[in-house]
């Protein structure tokens, strides 16, 4: 299992190796052939989530299996898994079209996920349900940065 987070700050920091490469090319890759087969776009990561099991810390890591490309799972930061509709983080989508891949599905995750924006930041994401979570996070508009300051750093 690879979660995007880590993988994609250590890409947009400069501070990635080929491992680190492979592993970010491996998570979009799955993410997109999720899409691909489900019709449903995937920027999964790490973050915060609504309210979930009574937990005072809705955090969850989100995953889909690499290589094996078994369906996306999430767990609470309790270890527990989650059954429920997945999160699309913002972060992910602005990483994933401005900064390493600058694919056409990046831009469609941008174009989907982009307008969760106020005047404070942009929000935390969506989930697939269609429920918008609408919180400011600092590490997603950290991330948010960070892909802007490589998308005009590098080729």
């Amino acid at each position: 299992m690879a979660i995007a987070e880590p993988i994609m700050l250590a890409i947009l920091e400069h501070a990635s190796d080929s491992f680190l490469n492979q592993a970010g090319e491996q998570v979009y890759t799955a993410q997109y052939a999720a899409y691909g087969s489900t019709g449903q776009l995937f920027a999964l990561s790490e973050g915060q989530y609504p309210p979930y099991l009574n937990s005072a810390t809705p955090y969850v890591y989100e995953y889909i299996e690499v290589p094996s490309g078994n369906p996306y799972e999430a767990v609470t930061w309790q270890g527990q898994v989650l059954n429920s509709s997945p999160e699309n983080f913002v972060k992910i989508a602005f990483a994933f079209l401005l900064a390493i891949y600058r694919s056409s599905y990046g831009l469609l995750l941008v174009n989907n996920l982009g307008k969760l924006s106020s005047s404070d930041g942009f929000d935390e994401g969506i989930l697939q349900n269609g429920q918008v979570f609408n919180a400011v996070s600092d590490n997603t508009n950290i991330m948010i940065m960070l892909a802007c300051a490589y998308a005009v750093t590098t080729k």
